[in-house]
């Protein structure tokens, strides 16, 4: 397999962003838990019985979004968040004038100037290219619960 390059247009820019080299990525999600997971083991103690159900759970849940957004402000560093889009960014390119690819890196403090709900956008993106089959649904997360399929045995010729 690949690393895999997906090109993605946010609020009329366009980005061509490719998967982090295993390494790379290990290190930014080991990076990236560190300064989440209090946050998510937060929100998941409003959750009744393991389960969330956001349609009548969500009242529930707002008095530890406080106490998870406090967590959050207090785990995240300047360093984390440079990490992060520096990383992130240099596995990015964008599209300028006549069609002309850069690598976002070279670019990013210009390309975001002023435009951090933009940046934001981005980053979710990058996010989901490089970790979304690892967090969502069908991911492994999404899966923590599921019993493990069998492999069938291979046929033995007599």
């Amino acid at each position: 397999m690949g690393l895999k390059t997906v090109e993605v247009s946010i609020d009329g820019k366009d980005y061509r962003i490719t998967q982090l080299p295993f390494g790379a990525s290990q290190r930014l999600l080991t990076r990236l838990m560190r300064v989440v997971g209090p946050v998510l083991a937060e929100l998941a103690a409003g959750v009744k019985d393991g389960k969330a159900n956001l349609e009548s759970d969500l009242t529930e849940l707002m008095p530890t979004f406080g106490p998870a957004v406090e967590k959050l402000c207090a785990s995240l560093g300047d360093d984390d968040l440079d990490f992060l889009f520096k990383t992130l960014a240099g596995h990015s390119e964008v599209s300028l004038s006549e069609g002309k690819w850069v690598n976002l890196k070279d670019v990013m403090e210009m390309e975001f100037a002023g435009e951090f709900p933009h940046a934001i956008k981005w980053l979710v993106e990058s996010l989901k290219v490089n970790f979304g089959n690892f967090f969502g649904d069908r991911g492994l997360l999404g899966r923590a619960g599921a019993p493990a399929k069998e492999k069938a045995a291979p046929s033995q010729k007599a």
